[in-house]
């Protein structure tokens, strides 16, 4: 089995270099081809943890019934599921956020007026509201 994994690791690995030579993307790309297949070992890790037959039984089953019961390992399941695929989009769009450049802020086009503090243009020597020189 641990054979069968690192031959897999190679595989992704050389699949991810063989993409990252071929497409035009950039370089960050490169790594979430390689921690892609780390992502998907956290199964192995865990070892295959499965709490879909967790449940708690309401009622036995009858002859005429089925048996009542909160299936609440489902609920942990699909708990575990959605954290991972959660935390997965919030690194990808964390590292997107972080690539976007930051406009530095617009020249400003007023100034205030020292006398009756109304915004007026910066090329204006007369306030129009208090008429003061500026």
């Amino acid at each position: 089995m641990r054979s069968l994994l690192k031959v897999e690791e190679l595989l992704m690995f050389l699949l991810g270099v063989y993409f990252f030579s071929l497409l035009d993307y950039s370089w960050w790309w490169f790594f979430g081809l390689i921690l892609t297949p780390d992502i998907g070992m956290l199964g192995y890790l865990m070892g295959n943890v499965d709490f879909s037959t967790l449940a708690i039984i309401l009622k036995e089953k009858t002859a005429e019934a089925e048996a009542v019961t909160i299936k609440y390992g489902l609920f942990i399941n699909t708990l575990i599921d959605f954290i991972i695929i959660a935390f997965a989009i919030f690194m990808v769009v964390n590292q997107m956020n972080k690539l976007k450049k930051v406009e530095p802020p617009a020249d400003p086009t007023t100034k205030p007026c020292p006398k009756c503090f109304t915004d007026i243009p910066i090329k204006a020597t007369r306030c129009p509201n208090c008429t003061a020189e500026i």
